[in-house]
């Protein structure tokens, strides 16, 4: 597999169908632990035994990049789907295997009896979107991937949503400490996670990930190598961590509530031994808003 055929990859994919081999994909993905007992290998679609976690670690192990997600169903109500595949933290954990540009099929009302899609229709993961229209060329029908028939009484014509989603790369680099590289960076922290020593996660709440408490997900993430929950600790308490265990590059995804003057200050005061590296990871373009805006500590913007 290479990166420059066409994958589309179909989360909670339900059966497999007659006419997924004539999508305009080189390869075809279904992903369902409910309705494949064992892995099916065909020459175009292939369909996956595993929840989306399990599928995402297959996707590094084979170097493989995401032409078109689709997300249509996902059993929240019905069907045993334990936790929101179109969170954030979910989201962060796919973004690196998605092409810089690449489709999203779903259907977006689906989502409304989950108390974040305010969130989730703003599709706010590190890129720009706009909705691709039927006449367009590269428009993929979301119709014919559900039989739900909650979600096609509404028709054809006025089911589902296709977006086409651009990355955004932004860095900044914060001058705080002269014996400290700090930088920010919207971009997935699992791209860099194997250059980090420390990756500070934060669930902000159970809620945000889980539609029913059946899947613990929280403690897959914190038995990943290096990964610790920073939610609750402060910039200090962190700071001390790292150098009494001799790290060296921190990576932290976004927490303290949006309220980083302790984490500024700690860094600015910080005395550093071990640690020479501390990078803030995002998607949301409204994270780390006090960090972009903390002119007074003669920030400057990275070139590129």
């Amino acid at each position: 597999m290479t990166n420059d055929q066409g994958v589309l990859v179909y989360l909670a994919s339900g059966p497999n169908r007659e006419e997924y081999e004539n999508l305009p994909y080189d390869k075809v993905i279904l992903i369902d632990y409910n309705y494949f007992k064992n892995d099916q290998f065909g020459d175009k679609v292939e369909c996956w035994s595993c929840n989306v976690i399990e599928a995402v670690e297959r996707f590094h192990q084979r170097n493989m990049k995401i032409n078109c997600l689709v997300n249509i169903n996902e059993g929240l109500q019905e069907g045993g789907g334990s936790f929101v595949m179109l969170s954030d933290f979910m989201m962060g954990y796919l973004s690196p295997l998605l092409k810089d540009e690449f489709l999203l099929v779903t259907n977006l009302p689906y989502y409304q009896s989950v108390h974040i899609y305010g969130k989730i229709k703003k599709l706010d993961w590190g890129f720009d979107f706009t909705q691709i229209s039927r006449d367009e060329p590269d428009f993929v029908d979301p119709w014919q991937f559900s039989h739900y028939s909650r979600g096609r009484s509404m028709g054809k014509e006025g089911f589902g949503e296709v977006f086409r989603l651009r990355r955004i790369q932004k860095s900044k680099v914060l001058h705080l400490n002269p014996a400290l590289d700090v930088r920010i960076k919207q971009e997935s922290i699992w791209k860099d996670a194997h250059k980090l020593d420390f990756i500070g996660v934060s669930i902000s709440s159970t809620k945000a990930l889980y539609k029913m408490n059946t899947r613990d997900v929280k403690s897959f993430f914190l038995q990943k190598d290096n990964t610790h929950d920073i939610r609750g600790n402060s910039m200090l308490r962190i700071l001390e961590y790292c150098e009494s265990h001799n790290i060296r590059s921190i990576g932290l995804m976004p927490w303290c509530d949006g309220n980083y003057t302790e984490a500024i200050e700690a860094i600015i005061q910080h005395k550093a031994f071990h640690v020479r590296e501390i990078t803030f990871y995002h998607l949301s373009k409204h994270d780390y808003a006090q960090l972009y805006n903390c002119t007074q500590n003669n920030v400057k913007p990275e070139m590129k």
